[in-house]
């Protein structure tokens, strides 16, 4: 069912930018003071959105790795409480 809906969502989206492409032809040209490039706006569009995600996602990368550390931690924590509970109820009780 999942593999379903991501082939779904990765046939609109693909749509989306054959139609988007189709509908903004017009060349734009880029001057980064270096070397200038003329491409169709909707290139230009669709690849500053890509950088702009990925840009994202190398900012997130830090406290992700942060979350996933405190995560393993506290996974072990949570197994030794859980041996020590274990030999806790090992014990006989006693009545005073």
């Amino acid at each position: 069912m999942k593999v379903l809906f991501y082939l779904v969502f990765l046939l609109v989206m693909a749509t989306l930018v054959i139609v988007f492409t189709a509908l903004n032809p017009q060349a734009v040209t880029i001057d980064l003071s270096v070397h200038r490039f003329t491409l169709p706006l909707s290139v230009i569009i669709i690849l500053s959105v890509f950088f702009g995600v990925l840009l994202g996602q190398l900012f997130q990368l830090p406290g992700a790795l942060g979350r996933r550390r405190h995560i393993g931690r506290l996974r072990r924590q949570l197994a030794q409480a859980e041996e020590e509970l274990s030999r806790l109820r090992k014990l006989p009780v006693r009545e005073d």
